[in-house]
């Protein structure tokens, strides 16, 4: 976990934590006192909703403890919405796209240029890209892509597409 990371970016990878790993972290990285950490602990062993409901309340100590206790509370409410409730994030970077109809491919390298070729494929071969909800499972499709549509590259990326058309006589 970056400690320079924005709240969002926190609570998400905090709830990627294993649930064995919910005590160590409570301990190391909050001011919690023993008995609420080995409750922490405890619930993050039982399994089920009551370790989801652990892990939000450690994510959400940790991050009021870098960015305040409102923010930790506006991060919790967005992971929720996002992953219990289905709804897209309020705040997605834009995505400029110049090309009518790239391929799933070039959109995905465009918008994770940290990702390698064969990543890529992977992760569109995985299921893991989506345009406006519908998978795209082939890196060689050219979706026709419009400004306000939202790419989906893994299950905590998202992009606002911006597309924009370029005069090919521009040099």
């Amino acid at each position: 976990m970056g400690l320079a990371q924005p709240a969002d970016e926190k609570f998400g990878r905090l709830m990627t934590l294993n649930d064995d790993l919910i005590g160590i972290w409570a301990t190391v990285y909050t001011e919690l006192p023993i008995a609420a950490v080995q409750e922490l602990a405890h619930h993050a062993a039982s399994g089920g909703a009551v370790a989801r409901d652990a892990k939000l309340d450690l994510a959400e100590e940790i991050v009021s403890r870098y960015h305040g206790a409102p923010e930790a509370r506006r991060a919790r409410q967005a992971f929720l919405d996002v992953f219990s409730k289905r709804k897209l994030p309020d705040v997605m970077p834009e995505l400029l796209v110049t090309d009518p109809m790239p391929s799933v491919f070039d959109l995905v390298s465009a918008a994770r240029p940290e990702l390698t070729r064969s990543a890529v494929r992977r992760l569109i071969a995985e299921g893991g890209v989506r345009i406006n909800g519908a998978q795209q499972p082939d890196a060689q499709a050219a979706p026709a892509v419009c400004t306000g549509d939202v790419l989906q590259t893994g299950k905590r990326r998202w992009f606002s597409v911006v597309a924009r058309q370029v005069d090919r006589g521009e040099s």
